[in-house]
Parts: structure tokens; sequence; C-alpha cells
């Protein structure tokens, strides 16, 4: 009996830790990096197949992760050249002409 009162003494304790931290402006700047790597495994996980490795190994499954990475930053750079350069004014970043 003393034990389970103990155990959720401790767990209490931790819980109001837990709510004490979150109300820190170091935890609501950090938040923010936080979404938008999650949102990064997300996609790799629902839209590249990264919910299961596709070999055995450590070597391959890193390779896998690796093409993974590259095939979301190439994504990334093509919306890039396609959406966002088009709307700067090439003239004021030096540019001579569009990509």
């Amino acid at each position: 009996m003393y034990s389970k009162r103990k155990e959720r003494i401790r767990i209490a304790r931790a819980r109001n830790l837990a709510r004490t931290l979150k109300q820190s402006s170091e935890y609501r700047r950090t938040y923010r990096y936080r979404i938008r790597i999650e949102h990064t495994f997300a996609e790799a996980k629902e839209h590249h197949g990264l919910g299961r490795a596709r070999s055995y190994g450590l070597a391959a499954v890193d390779e896998q992760v690796k093409m993974t990475a590259v095939a979301q930053n190439i994504k990334r750079q093509l919306l890039f050249y396609t959406v966002f350069l088009p709307t700067v004014n090439c003239s004021l970043v030096g540019f001579s002409q569009h990509f």
C-alpha cells in the first residue's frame, strides 16, 4: 500500500514539473522548431516509405533514409524555383533572369 502511494506521488510530481516547463518561454520557442521537424518526419513516413525499412542492415536503412532526404530536398527546391522565386523581383536580388 505504501509503495502505491509513493508511485502516485512520483507521477504527480512529474506531471506538475511537465506543466511548469510547458509554461516557460524557452519551451514555446523550441516547440516551433519541433513542429517543423515533426512535419518533415511525417511527410517522409507517409509519402516516402520511411514507415518501414525496405531492406536489412544498418547500411541499407541508412541509405534509404538519406535517399528519402534527397527526394524531400529536391521537392523543396523545385517548389522554391517554381512558386517562390518568380514572385521575387530578380533585379533586386541581383539575378538578370528567372530560372
